[in-house]
């Protein structure tokens, strides 16, 4: 053992001083030291310390540098001390040096070596499809299960022999990636495309619809919710919300909806509700003769009534939906008139009965006034009126 190492026995000094001596003792005769003549050998007492002679005429020193005295004994100071080897004993106890990964502890007495079993001293075999162990002081190498991973990057296996290989079969490389398939090829694992078209699903709900793409998920049927926009329905939370995965979220503001109501116009969305209107669809009483023109929600049309009053064609005012024209005006049924008098062609204050009365529209009397004709008017063969509604025999005055 070299003096290397540390655990140098009790007494040391003492021992090698002794032998030192013994040593010169020996050197005084050449032949002794150094084994001149026909060979031999000298030893120096007190220490246990032994030199040795060559055989020959040309003997030399045992030893000129400690490294020259190494044995394997690992319980011994290994010294070279006057060109001979001198081997002491290492205090008692654990031997200073240990062989690493041998299962094994060696101790020391008196410089003699015992081994004992040492189940925490592990081995390393730089195998990466071994597991390294102990038992009871013996190594223990056990091959790892085949498709472990090993390597240096782990893109190899075991085979279950201890050996580290390449693939055997694609599912040794791992699970199928959503647009690719693993596969083993030469002992390689590589991948390869899945077709375009194959479904996929990247994460995200409002793109629609996911597939592949030359080994990619980029190909997107789009937003889900594009359909119910402007649907006409009274909904204005139809868009897509991402983080409820879900077509609920508000609408944009003026998306068209319909609140059900037909007389406040046509209906957009704001904030999320169908609030937005544009008024009135009907044009309502406009001065004209239809007096059916303001909006019926019954009937989802612009086909009601115009207010009793309004104004209408011929300076007439509208009555339940219809225009009634006021005296004077030209009518074809007491229906067109508001006094409900149509006599003579034009709108009158009575019915205006009998031939000698009239409804006079020319304005040369108050317009719409039923008037008693006189004698100028000839009623019936040789009769005239008489100027207070009735015909009497006579001539025209």
């Amino acid at each position: 053992m070299s003096p290397s190492r540390t655990g140098i026995f009790l007494g040391l000094g003492a021992w090698l001083a002794i032998a030192s001596v013994a040593l010169v003792g020996a050197c005084t005769s050449p032949e002794r030291a150094f084994g001149t003549g026909t060979g031999g050998s000298g030893g120096g007492g007190g220490g246990g310390a032994s030199a040795s002679g060559g055989s020959g005429t040309g003997g030399g020193p045992e030893c000129a540098v400690p490294a020259d005295c190494e044995d394997p004994n690992p319980c011994t100071i290994d010294v070279c001390s006057v060109g001979a080897c001198v081997h002491g004993p290492v205090a008692d106890g654990p031997a200073p040096e240990q062989v690493v990964g041998d299962c094994q502890a060696v101790s020391c007495t008196g410089g003699v070596p015992s081994s004992q079993a040492d189940d925490s001293d592990v081995p390393d075999d730089s195998n990466d499809c071994t597991a390294d162990g102990c038992s009871g002081g013996t190594v223990v190498l056990t091959n790892l299960p085949a498709s472990t991973p090993c390597g240096d990057p782990a893109t190899l296996f075991c085979d279950g022999n201890g050996n580290c290989a390449g693939c055997a079969s694609a599912s040794q490389c791992g699970a199928p990636l959503a647009c690719q398939d693993r596969t083993c090829t030469g002992g390689q694992c590589g991948l390869a495309n899945k077709p375009n078209g194959t479904n996929c699903a990247d994460g995200v709900y409002c793109n629609g619809l996911d597939s592949c793409v030359a080994g990619a998920c980029t190909g997107h049927s789009g937003d889900p919710c594009l359909g119910n926009l402007g649907d006409a329905d009274v909904d204005c939370s139809e868009s897509c919300d991402e983080g409820a995965q879900s077509c609920t979220a508000n609408d944009p503001n003026d998306a068209a909806c319909d609140d059900a109501t037909y007389c406040n116009g046509a209906d957009s969305c704001n904030a999320g509700n169908c609030t937005n209107h544009q008024g009135n669809p009907c044009p309502g009483p406009d001065g004209d003769a239809n007096c059916a023109e303001s909006c019926s929600e019954l009937a989802d049309s612009c086909s009601g009534a115009d207010p009793n009053g309004s104004a209408c064609a011929n300076g007439g005012s509208c009555s339940a939906g219809t225009c009634k024209y006021p005296n004077g005006v030209a009518c074809t049924t007491g229906a067109d008139c508001a006094s409900t008098f149509c006599a003579d062609g034009f709108c009158c204050n009575t019915a205006c009965a009998g031939v000698c009365n009239a409804c006079d529209g020319s304005g040369l009397d108050p317009v719409g006034t039923c008037d008693a004709l006189d004698c100028s008017f000839i009623c019936a063969p040789g009769k005239v009126c008489n100027g207070s509604g009735s015909c009497v025999n006579g001539s025209p005055c």
